[in-house]
């Protein structure tokens, strides 16, 4: 609820349409998926490298082992979920507040995709992360610094885009209403 009441307060004011608000969202979104999409292919990618495993059976408890990776894993799959105070819930919030107006049919099927997405999300994190670890990970090495330093910056971006979607929101709209206007203006 705190999520909600924070997008509604950072909305206040600016006075846009349906239209504009899902447009705003999907601008929001290109970012978030961005960043998220990126930091868990870094993520994968080092574990593909340091293990040369690349199916979902060849891992198990890994946040026993590597528990920086498992954190940063973890945060940017919830952030590809729309978990609130991630840029990806506001995203999320904003494209269905848009598009809930003009199509509740549609909105509704794209909430049930959303669904399926979380729950093999999941799934792939409790395959990866929890359970028993096997023999040849249990010596498997965390995030270096420097890892760890690369994966930082993009928590931040997601964060903020989050918590403060306001500043995302000046930056989008600038770009979203040229092509909602236009968008509009055709029968």
């Amino acid at each position: 609820m705190l999520g909600v009441g924070a997008l509604g307060m950072a909305t206040e004011g600016l006075e846009i349409d349906a239209h504009a608000l899902a447009a705003n969202g999907v601008i929001l979104q290109m970012f978030a998926h961005g960043i998220a999409a990126a930091g868990l292919f870094y993520l994968v990618g080092l574990l593909e490298s340091r293990t040369g495993a690349r199916g979902l059976d060849d891992f198990g408890g890994l946040s026993a082992v590597t528990p920086r990776l498992a954190a940063a894993f973890f945060l940017l799959t919830f952030c590809s979920l729309g978990l609130p105070f991630m840029a990806g819930f506001a995203a999320e919030f904003l494209i269905f507040s848009g598009s809930f107006a003009v199509a509740p049919g549609l909105t509704a099927a794209a909430i049930l995709g959303l669904l399926a997405t979380a729950i093999f999300l999941l799934t792939v994190l409790q395959r990866i992360f929890t359970g028993e670890t096997p023999g040849p990970l249990k010596t498997l090495r965390d995030l270096s610094l420097r890892e760890t330093l690369v994966v930082i910056p993009l928590l931040i971006l997601i964060f903020w885009a989050g918590i403060a979607p306001r500043h995302w929101l000046a930056w989008t709209s600038a770009a979203s209403t040229p092509i909602t206007q236009k968008a509009q203006a055709q029968p």
